[in-house]
């Protein structure tokens, strides 16, 4: 049955559609923004790139005094979300999802809009980058059989199919996940018959592990945009559960194979041209774990006399990021959010979500990056306490629904570059503990210049004393006997 509005809806309608067309030709022509609506699914940009005053937050409401613009705009979003209205609409969908629809449809028509949608997007986001230079990066020419990035996107997609879950995982028995979750007792049967039964798998998490190169290009944003950190996390860990049983055997050639090939499955994450700060995040916790196990757990296990520190070291390559590298995952959100959500959003005149200004919005988003870019570019460690991320621009003059979706994709940045920043702390601990194997000087902490703390009596190595080390929570690390 067709639903027809009741009479206090027509009534209501009657009475304001009127007042609402007064406003618009009356007053909203006198409020900037409001002259000229873009054609859906059309981008332009003002004349110059606007230049952003620094405010402390992005805000969803502007500064004193209100705009009248804002209130038309809300209440109208309102108006169209009203539960009785018969041209009712709402933003359920993430903004770009439409675009995905139609690219997972299995209407050939669909199909083929979504594909010219997604060749217009690219093309549009090369012009991006002649806009904003800071953002480009040198794509690689690797051959699909040696990219390693692009193997365990093959892998992760192949489970997901035959798994029917978005975030599948390797079955691992319930005592192994105790063990490698929550510091339960180790079960050297358990691991050794799950690992036999699930070899096919495990080698082939290895093989790509020794891949040496990795890649994005030509792979479509929406197959590497997000990570599954459950089954990257997972992979890696039965690594280093077969290091640990080769350990236990006083095979060290077979245990540092496995820790090589987790070492470079966690930094195909990483290595590709544009990571995201998802992928980074998985590789830097991937690889605090190794440095764990392997200081903790595996060399202790081997049998005395062989354990060569340096060998060792040399697998796991406790490498201190200078802030330069923050940059490249600057430059990877940025790639990855513009092509995967706001060109979707921007291009497709069916989204859910039409903005009035999305050229607009795209400098504002763009300008962000490009001044974390510029502040982090060619900075050292030591600069890391004072370099600050940027303060969010001054938005004011962009719409409401800009605003809102800006809001929303500001979100962590700094409390991230904060994790970021304590990672090269405790890499550099890591170092300690091989230098102190091997004979050598202690190194400092990177960024404060300040000793580890160093118990011969113990063998426990500990952060740094003061202010700047507390809350970091990075636990010591006792250091194996040669």
């Amino acid at each position: 049955m067709k639903y027809r509005p009741s009479k206090s809806f027509v009534y209501l309608m009657v009475t304001f559609c009127p007042l609402l067309v007064a406003l618009f030709f009356g007053l909203l022509p006198e409020v900037p923004g409001f002259e000229a609506r873009p054609i859906p699914g059309e981008i332009t940009f003002s004349n110059q790139k606007p230049t952003f005053k620094a405010t402390t937050q992005v805000s969803t409401h502007r500064s004193a005094p209100i705009h009248l613009s804002d209130w038309f705009e809300e209440s109208y979003e309102n108006l169209m979300r009203w539960e009785y209205n018969p041209w009712k609409t709402d933003h359920s969908d993430e903004f770009g999802e439409h675009f995905r629809k139609l690219l997972k449809s299995s209407n050939p028509a669909d199909i083929a809009q979504g594909k010219e949608m997604q060749r217009r997007m690219d093309a549009f986001h090369q012009k991006l980058l002649l806009r904003y230079p800071e953002m480009a990066v040198t794509m690689k020419a690797i051959p699909d059989d040696q990219n390693g990035f692009l193997k365990w996107l093959e892998f992760s997609e192949r489970l997901k199919k035959s798994s029917g879950l978005d975030s599948p995982n390797l079955g691992i028995p319930q005592d192994l996940v105790h063990y490698l979750n929550d510091g339960g007792p180790w079960n050297a049967e358990v691991a050794r018959a799950w690992l036999s039964q699930q070899k096919s798998l495990v080698d082939e998490i290895r093989a790509i592990g020794l891949m040496p190169d990795s890649s994005v290009n030509d792979v479509a944003v929406d197959r590497w945009a997000f990570t599954s950190a459950r089954l990257a996390k997972q992979s890696a860990e039965c690594l280093m559960t077969e290091a640990r049983l080769y350990a236990e055997e006083g095979n060290a050639a077979a245990a540092m194979e496995s820790i090589r090939a987790a070492k470079g499955f966690s930094d195909h994450f990483t290595e590709v041209e544009t990571p995201t700060l998802l992928a980074a995040t998985v590789r830097i916790l991937i690889q605090l774990e190794l440095e764990n196990r392997v200081l903790t757990e595996i060399m202790p296990a081997l049998p005395a006399g062989q354990v060569d520190p340096t060998a060792w070291e040399s697998v796991l390559n406790p490498t201190v990021s200078q802030p330069s590298e923050f940059t490249r995952y600057m430059k990877g959100v940025w790639s990855a959010t513009t092509r995967q959500y706001l060109l979707p959003m921007l291009f497709d005149p069916e989204d859910s979500y039409q903005l009035p200004d999305g050229g607009d919005m795209l400098d504002a988003y763009s300008s962000l990056f490009v001044e974390t870019v510029r502040t982090h570019e060619g900075a050292a460690l030591t600069d890391l306490p004072t370099l600050n991320m940027p303060s969010d621009p001054d938005v004011s003059q962009l719409s409401l629904r800009s605003r809102k979706i800006l809001e929303v994709l500001s979100v962590g940045g700094g409390a991230w570059r904060k994790g970021w920043d304590r990672s090269q702390s405790a890499t550099v601990m890591t170092q300690a503990a091989f230098a102190i194997m091997e004979g050598q000087p202690i190194p400092r902490d990177p960024v404060y210049g300040k000793d580890y703390q160093w118990d011969p009596a113990t063998r426990q190595l500990s952060m740094p004393a003061g202010k700047e080390f507390e809350g970091m929570t990075i636990k010591p690390i006792t250091v194996p006997k040669l």
